[in-house]
């Protein structure tokens, strides 16, 4: 198994972001920031290493491979848009919901400041990596005529979303850091 060099850049800039998390964190129990920050940074700590796991060890295609592999010896390969169809709609909704939700429930959006702010941004770029990779392995042929070809949206999310959380890490980082007055 050969890594692609965009497979390769995906895998250091996810462990990147893995590893601004774990620093924000960590930032996060020395100035004693309530517990639920610090676990929200570790938990997207361990997401980012997933995701570099998961590429390094081109799961995603196996994936694929494999749900590709059971339509066809179900014989239901050349009526997939049947079933790939209500699997990637119910995708997109559960991820609207979810964005929905945060901007709901989220703290920064009752005005409890940047901090606030910087961990409602790394979710919502969670939220569309998540959502990305759902589309990526149902591999709908429209979905991935959409991520795939013309301006590459699957890039544009997946940096976009990685960045994102990336900022959002350092961000809350340093406003802890900063000197209070």
């Amino acid at each position: 198994m050969s890594i692609s060099i965009f497979s390769l850049v995906a895998i250091v800039l996810y462990l990147a972001v893995a590893y601004a998390c774990s620093r924000a964190a960590r930032v996060a129990k020395i100035a004693r920031r309530p517990e639920t920050e610090r676990r929200r940074w570790l938990a997207f700590t361990t997401f980012f290493g997933a995701l570099a796991a998961f590429r390094a060890s081109n799961l995603e295609e196996a994936i694929r491979s494999a749900l590709r592999e059971q339509l066809i010896v179900h014989g239901e390969y050349f009526e997939r848009w049947s079933l790939q169809a209500p699997v990637a709609a119910a995708a997109l909704v559960l991820l609207a919901a979810g964005i929905g939700a945060l901007f709901l429930v989220h703290p920064a959006r009752r005005g409890r400041g940047r901090l606030a702010a910087s961990i409602f941004v790394a979710d919502l770029a969670v939220a569309a990596q998540v959502g990305l990779v759902m589309l990526r392995v149902i591999s709908l042929h429209a979905v991935d005529a959409l991520l795939y070809r013309g301006p590459h949206l699957n890039w544009l999310v997946d940096c976009g979303a990685t960045f994102a959380v990336a900022y959002a890490a350092l961000r809350y980082r340093n406003l802890l850091r900063a000197p209070r007055g």
